[in-house]
Parts: C-alpha cells; sequence; structure tokens
C-alpha cells in the first residue's frame, strides 16, 4: 500500500511563529553565503521526537488515541536555541541544524523516550540511535562542501516555549517536502 491509502508521518513539537520568522532571516543569511544545501522553509521548522514512516488510517487512529492518553502530562516546555551545529560533525556536514536546550528539566527527553515506548507497542519501528534536540535548518546536498556558518550568529540565544506537540504529515514534492499538522495535543 502506497500513495493514497497511508501517509508519511512524523511527531514533533512545532516553533511558535515568531520564533519561526526570526530563523527565516537567518536561513536567508546562511543560503547566500552556501550553494550546495538545501535549505530548510519555515513550515518545516520543527522539533522531530520520532519519525514515524507511512502509517494507513487504523494505525493513524492508533497512533492519536495513544498522543491523546499523553495529552496533559508533561506540560509546557522552555528551549533555548544557542549552537549552530551538524551531523555526523562540522568538518564534514551533512545536516545543519540548532541544538534545541531545553531550560529547567529535560522533560523534552522523557517525551521522546515514553513516545518511543508507546510507539513499539502499537509495532511501529523507531529510530533507536541516541535522540538529540535540534532543529534541521539544512541539508548538504554537495560533498566536501566548505560551509560558511557564524559560530555565534546574533540572533543567539533564542528562547521560547512550546505548549503542544503535533502528530505531523510530511508529503514529499519535487520542489521539497511539505508539511501538515493531523492532530494537536497539550503537553
Amino acid at each position: 500500500m502506497t500513495g493514497n491509502d497511508r501517509k508519511r508521518l512524523f511527531i514533533a513539537l512545532n516553533l511558535p511563529r515568531e520564533i519561526k520568522e526570526k530563523l527565516v532571516g537567518f536561513i536567508d543569511d546562511l543560503s547566500r553565503q552556501n550553494r550546495g544545501v538545501k535549505w530548510v522553509n519555515s513550515e518545516g521548522l520543527h522539533l522531530t521526537l520520532h519519525f514515524l514512516g507511512y502509517l494507513d488510517e487504523k494505525k493513524i487512529e492508533e497512533v492519536k488515541s495513544m498522543m491523546n492518553g499523553l495529552a496533559g502530562k508533561i506540560g509546557d516546555m522552555e528551549f533555548s536555541l544557542k549552537r549552530i551545529d551538524a551531523f555526523p560533525n562540522l568538518t564534514r556536514p551533512r545536516i545543519i541544524f540548532l541544538e534545541a536546550k531545553q531550560t529547567g528539566d529535560q522533560s523534552v527527553f522523557d517525551l521522546q523516550e515514553l513516545l518511543g515506548l508507546e510507539l513499539i507497542k502499537l509495532k511501529i519501528d523507531i529510530d533507536d540511535r541516541p535522540w538529540r534536540s535540534h532543529i534541521t535548518l539544512g541539508r548538504v546536498k554537495t560533498p566536501n562542501i566548505n560551509l560558511r556558518l557564524v559560530p555565534e550568529p546574533e540572533i543567539l540565544p533564542l528562547n521560547f516555549e512550546i505548549s503542544s506537540f503535533e502528530l505531523m504529515e510530511s508529503e514529499l514534492t519535487p520542489s521539497g517536502a511539505k508539511y501538515k499538522e493531523v492532530a494537536s495535543f497539550k503537553l
């Protein structure tokens, strides 16, 4: 089954609009200095907790029910974006991102882990690599690129609060991924 009867989904924390606007300006500056990178647009700025892959309607309803069961149990989260980095590293970058540090407690790690355990119960494969709280800015398309990144961009630190977590759809198109909120739940 592919196409119309299945959706490509992930669970994320969406950023406040004003933070997205600041990051878009920062990405525009980076894009003028760095060719060979597919930069993220504003709708792609989020903090992914789990990528779920392609799910049918029955499984989507199971995920929504599971997320609803966790709703209201975590509480609002405060974050600070302080540092630009890359996977696997800045010397050989593939993914350029901003590290998203939670201020106060570390409930984002608890939420990510709890969601993972619940997704396994639903027989949904999850990425078992260590999870790192980050916001992707771009994906490097040119091998051996020499990135020009400001070590401490003027816009940083950026502080914000998130009060919900979302089930998101990612539709792949020739011009890039299009994102749509499927369901939202209070933290």
